[in-house]
Order: C-alpha cells, then structure tokens, then sequence
C-alpha cells in the first residue's frame, strides 16, 4: 500500500465538544471515505468526535478499543452498534465506518514498520543533570580552545573546523534555556536558570580571548587559505573573525578601559530604563465616570485608591506612551491629553538616557574603527546600507502620503461628529485623540465580525487546519509520536517528514495550554538546529511553540479570535522557518537580524486570505465552515494596518537612523525627535508643548539603529507572498519548494539578500505593502 501523504493521530490534549452527533462528524467521515488515503486533519477529528460519541452512549468496548489506539477495531464495534441508534445520522452508513478505521490503523503500522524518527530531545533531566551538562562543555570547550591557540600554522582545518565543532556540541545545552522558563518543576527551572547563566558567561569570555583570536585572525588574513575555501567556509571564517574583533580585541590596551566601560554603561542605562518601565512610569487616578468606554475588564485589574471626596478611584498606570488601553477606548477627551501629557512627560524625562545612550554608542563604533554606529550596525545586516533603507522609507512615504491623508479626513470627521452632536465646537485633531479614533474606525470595519467569529474557530481543529496548511504548501509531512520525552503533561510530539521521501526533518512540540505561575511570553523555542557534533552524533531541528490558551472542555470550548489565528500561524511558521533550514555549522543557524523573521511572516499572510480561513473553520456545534458574510471584514481593511499607522512607522524608522548616524556625537536626540515626526506624520499637541516618543525602550535595547527592521521584514514577507505564493497558486508546490531551496534551507551560509533575490529573480518591490493601505 502507497503510505499516506501524512497520517498523524493527534489528541491535541483537548475535548471536543459536541451535541450528540454533529455535522462534523459526517463532514469529517465524508472527507475521510472520499480519499484513496486518510488525511491527518480529517482523520484526527473523526476519531476525538467519534470517541466522545462511543463515551455518552456508554459504548464501553468502542471507548477502551479507542483508548488503545486500536482504531480498526473500533470502527467495528461501533458499526454494530451504531444501527440500534433510530435516528442517527451513521445509521445508514454505520457499517461502512470499520473500513476507513482499518485504512488509518493499517496505514500507521506500515508507517512505523518502514520509518523509525530520531529520538527527540530529552527533557527528562534532574537538576543535577544540567549542571554537570554544563561544567562537562565548560571542561570540552576550554580544552579545544586551549589547543587552537597553541596552533603555529593556522588553517581552517586546525583553527576554524574544530572551533566550530565545539559550537556545534554546545547545541544539545539549549533545552537547558527552555527548560528554564517552561518546565513544570519548580526546583529544574532554577537549576536550569544557574546553569544558563553560568554558559552564557562562560561563551562572553571565549569571545574575549585574544589568544584563540590571533589565530582567528591569522586564517582571516591568509588569501591563499582563504581563496582554497568554499563560499560556506570563508562565511564561517569572516563571522568568527568578525564576532572576536567587534568585542574590542583589536582595540589597543589603552583604550581598552574605556571601551568596556561604554559597554557596561549602556547595559545600566537599559535596566534603568526598564525599571522605569516595570514600575509603572506614572499614575493618575481617574473615577469610573470620566473612563467610560474603557472595558470594564481591565478597569477591574487596576489598583483603586480614594480620593478627598470620598469617591473611589482607578489608578491608571502611564508609561511613555501613555497608557494604550485608555487612548483607545477613553470616550473623554480631557481623560486622553491628560493621559497622553503624563506619558509624555514620562518619556520626555529620561530623554536624556538615550541621549547619553547615542554618545557611547558613537564612541563604541569608532573605537573599533568604524565612523558612525550605524555603520557597526549595517555591517551584519540584510540591507545593503542605511541609504538603501532611507529610500526605501521616503518611497513609503510618498506612496501611502494620499491614503494616509485620507484616513485622516475620515478621523477628523469622527471627531467634528461628536463634537456636534454634544454641541461641542470642533477644537482640532491632536495625538491623544488617533489612537482612540483610529480604534473606533476599526471597530466600525469590523462591526460584521461580531463574536459569532470565534465560534468557527475552535482551537483544536485551528491548529490541524494550520499543519495541514503548512504540509501543503512546504511539502511536508506530519506524523504524532508515539511517546518521548516532555517537559509537561500535555505537550504534543510531532514528528516532520519529507513529504515525497523517507528523510526525516526534525520535531514539533506543541504546548497549547501551557500553565505557569511566572511570566511566559508565547511564541516559538528553538530547541536544536540539524547539524553533527564532534562526536558524530547527527542532531535534528527541534522546535517548540507555547500558547497560553485556556483548556478546553465539553461543556466550554476554547475559540479563537481573528488575531488568535493569525498570530498562532506566525509562531508555526516562524517554527517551520527553523524546522525547515539545514546547516553544517550551528555558527550558521542564524540570518541577519533583518530578514530573521521574513520566512515566517511570509506564511503568516495565508491566513489573510478568505478561502484560506474558510477551511480552516468548523464551527464548534455543527462542523459548519464560516460564512461569507463574516469574511467580509477581511476585504474591508481587517488584516492590514492604516496609513497614518504607516506613517508613524516610517517616522520611527527615519529617526532611529539620523541619531544614530552622527559621526560627531553633534545630534539633539530630542528636537531631532520632534522635526522628524512634524515632517513625516504632522504631531499636532495643541498648546501642551509635549510630545511621546513611544518607542524609548526599543531604542535602548537591542533596535538601536534598527527599528526599520519592522516595516523591512513587512515588507519582503508580503512581497514574497504577493508576487509568487498569490499569483501562482497557494498551494503551487513548485513555488513551496523554491521557498524551501531558497528561502528557508540556506539560513546563514549565505547573504540573505542573496537568497531573497534567487527566489524572487529580483530585489524587492515596494508595490505590494503601498497597496495593503490602499496607496
């Protein structure tokens, strides 16, 4: 038998929940029986109803054949029973059932007879574990890099190959970094929080020793070393050479001191700042009255404090840009500059931290021979230079300049209409009234997408509908383990083959319900990267992706939002982005911080499209997919963000680039700040004389000279998807296969220009981000 394109069993650790038995189930049998072989996203869904089906009608022997996995018997057992039942809808089809659970049950076995997955990663570790893991590498380490330095003749073969193999080791240490924020025992992720620290400071003083750098240095400078290296060798040679000379190991022992000692005061200006930020920046306190329109939800999560009046109060905590919730809901005016004044004044406040930021980072870049921070910047970047990225902005700019004034009048009129309607006169549109009326306008677009939207979109069966998207167009496979190690109950193994093969690529962890007393941010883990160790060992990608979503149960589904979709396929492809690439090195797992999230969000534009979300909706009840008039919010503006939003954007972009390109330290980071967002967006704050730079702490961390990274990978992602996925098929597996080769594949072993252009045939085109606001 010709084995299933893929053929996954996956619980997904939810209960479906149904009413006797619902639409879905012969939506899903139907398509089961209409295949030549069972689908892994039909299959899994008959089975969980079917299952829950056998348990309420007290069908214990068809329960336990499930609870086995022995699904060929128990589609028998349900057909015989299945006919007693007047009414329903398998009656007359109930015999029919024992075959395509014999198909899927014949279908797994051939499966695991002929491919056996690599063993997965081991999270079964005791604290004891990972801290011997760690000093063991610590000891290996030393020692390879002791015997480098010793080298007399440098080459890659003595210096290069075998530094990069004890990288390559040091990949089997990174589930130590996962199982610090994720792992369910308590007295592991503290073990794992020491252990991480402890390799994280032991790889900063390998990059500051000079010893292993001179001979780095050496291969790097040696051209008849160098021309005999493959393209891929001399990348990894220039990035070890260049990691150790941006360290400083070229400065001279003079200017050593005070070059450490920039560093150390940029990493104080950031927690300083980020205290700011944890603390709350400012409070104001406000009555329930004054914030109507906020919601009622968030209200209750505010402190409450009371007043001379008696009154009791919310507390309304102001970071530098205010406070977001308020400027969006807060139906008061007054309530909005008060709010956008505070922020402002937050901001304006410590100006002066990126102002001292901007001067050290100036002297850090020309201590190591470079003329302006951004030029240190650039250097490992995508972007070919900083006037590539400006062009690229003033084109924006001039292209979204007529959408944008139109939104604009659209706003103004919101304004000037309420302001009539409470007799009010129509003072001006300022900075603390578009994030209120730019939300409203959305609201009103999206007024067709009621709640009634979440009902088609129960989580389970979003995430099947999203592997199988992501099989189709990768061509890939996707197979549940059986087994293996977690770092929690709950978690999904998910194992990834070549569709058209037996290569096997690497696993998926699904953590859809993670519980945690700590503060975990969702999103994706890399857990290894497909490349040999010293020893030979071959390892494997793994990926995981954590969500938070409550836990569904029969009585309450868990539904997602528009939003909810759309972001839980960005974490999946940004996973599938990792799954996906091969490298020989784990030096060259990474791409330039400015293309890292491309691939990903190229995929993340599927769910944009109509006819992508309708199959990936069942409505919860009925199995149902989404009517056309709740997909109609889509074709009004519902995925793409505004104009003056854009703007803003480009605003942010055109300054973070003109301070930081200072070659004389000679730069107002403040009015600088104010001439930028006049020119580009038209700040208009009445007689306040304040402005709220909202993006402070971005500045201050790692975005510094990198805050176009946001619109750039915008940018090629929905040009990617726009000029080849959309015009030649979504599902073309030609195209898939070229994003696979040239995209994905190739990660850092070569420019990510480069790939970008092979799988384009050129540089990218702005045309496609222009008309997404309608420019």
């Amino acid at each position: 038998m010709k084995i299933a394109s893929s053929i996954a069993v996956l619980a997904l650790t939810a209960s479906v929940c149904v009413v006797g038995l619902s639409d879905k189930v012969k939506k899903a049998l139907t398509a089961f029986e209409s295949r030549e072989h069972p689908s892994p996203h039909t299959g899994p869904i008959l089975i969980a109803e079917l299952s829950e089906y056998a348990a309420n009608a007290d069908l214990a022997d068809v329960s336990g054949s499930f609870a086995k996995k022995n699904y060929a018997q128990a589609g028998k057992g349900l057909a015989s029973h299945v006919g007693a039942i007047r009414g329903d809808p398998l009656v007359q089809r109930g015999a029919q059932l024992a075959m395509p659970f014999s198909m899927l049950d014949e279908c797994v076995g051939e499966f695991r007879a002929m491919y056996n997955a690599p063993a997965g990663v081991n999270f079964d570790l005791s604290p004891d574990d990972v801290i011997r893991m760690v000093d063991d590498m610590i000891a290996e380490y030393n020692a390879a890099m002791d015997v480098v330095a010793q080298q007399a003749f440098p080459t890659f073969e003595n210096v290069i190959l075998p530094l990069a193999r004890q990288t390559n080791d040091t990949v089997s240490l990174w589930v130590i970094r996962v199982l610090a924020d994720l792992s369910s025992n308590e007295a592991l992720r503290e073990a794992c929080g020491r252990a991480y620290k402890k390799l994280a400071d032991f790889i900063i003083e390998c990059e500051l020793r000079a010893d292993v750098y001179r001979v780095v240095r050496a291969v790097y400078e040696d051209y008849n070393e160098m021309s005999r290296l493959t393209p891929v060798q001399q990348r990894l040679v220039k990035r070890n050479e260049m990691q150790y000379r941006r360290n400083g190991l070229l400065i001279s022992r003079e200017k050593r001191a005070a070059f450490e000692q920039a560093k150390k005061r940029l990493v104080d200006i950031t927690a300083e700042y980020e205290r700011v930020v944890r603390d709350g920046g400012a409070r104001l306190a406000f009555s329930r009255e004054e914030l109507d329109g906020v919601p009622d939800e968030y209200l209750d999560g505010m402190d409450t404090v009371v007043g001379e009046d008696g009154a009791e109060r919310v507390v309304v905590r102001i970071s530098d840009g205010g406070n977001q919730t308020v400027l969006a809901h807060a139906r008061s005016e007054a309530v909005r500059r008060r709010v956008y004044v505070e922020g402002s004044r937050v901001g304006m406040a410590h100006i002066g931290l990126l102002q001292e930021a901007v001067g050290l980072r100036l002297q850090i870049a020309q201590a190591l021979g470079y003329q302006s921070y951004v030029e240190y910047v650039f250097e490992d970047r995508m972007a070919e230079s900083v006037d590539e990225v400006l062009d690229m902005m003033r084109d924006m700019q001039r292209g979204v300049a007529a959408a944008a004034r139109a939104e604009m009048a659209q706003l103004e009129a919101a304004k000037r209409a309420d302001a009539a309607a409470a007799g009010a006169e129509y003072a001006g549109f300022f900075e603390w009234d578009h994030t209120y009326y730019m939300h409203r306008r959305d609201a009103e677009l999206h007024a067709e997408a009621p709640d009634e939207f979440k009902e088609y979109f129960p989580v389970v069966e979003v995430v099947l509908g999203l592997l199988d998207t992501l099989e189709s167009v990768l061509g890939l496979r996707i197979v549940g383990a059986e087994g293996g190690s977690v770092w929690a109950a709950g978690v999904d193994v998910l194992e990834v083959w070549e569709a058209d093969g037996d290569r096997f690529v690497g696993h998926l962890y699904l953590d859809l319900y993670h519980e945690s007393s700590g503060v975990i941010y969702p999103g994706e883990y890399r857990l290894g990267i497909g490349c040999r160790k010293s020893d030979g060992t071959q390892l494997y990608p793994a990926v995981a992706v954590v969500c938070c979503f409550r836990r569904p149960t029969a009585e309450q589904p868990t539904l997602l939002s528009y939003v909810s979709v759309r972001r839980l396929m960005g974490f999946l492809g940004t996973a599938f982005q990792r799954l996906c690439a091969t490298a020989e090195w784990s030096d060259m797992c990474s791409v330039e911080l400015d293309f890292d999230g491309v691939p990903g969000a190229a995929l993340t534009h599927w769910i944009a499209e109509p006819s992508v979300l309708r199959q990936l909706s069942a409505h919860y009840r009925t199995g149902e997919q989404i009517p056309d008039r709740l997909l109609e919010f889509l074709d009004k503006g519902g995925g793409s963000l505004g104009a003056t939003l854009r703007l803003r954007d480009i605003a942010t972009t055109i300054y973070d680039i003109t301070i930081h390109s200072t070659t004389d330290g000679n730069v107002d980071v403040w009015q600088t700040f104010v001439d930028t967002f006049r020119d580009v967006v038209g700040l208009d704050t009445g007689d306040t004389g304040v402005y709220a730079i909202k993006f402070l702490l971005h500045l201050l961390e790692r975005y510094a000279a990198g805050m176009y990274v946001y619109m750039w990978s915008d940018l090629h992602s929905r040009d990617m998807f726009v000029s080849r996925f959309a015009a030649e098929g979504l599902y073309n597996r030609k195209t898939g296969a070229a994003f696979r080769r040239e995209i994905l594949q190739p990660l850092g072993s070569r420019s990510s220009a480069e790939s970008f252009q092979r799988f384009m045939g050129r540089k990218v085109d702005k045309q496609a981000l222009i008309k997404s606001v309608g420019g």
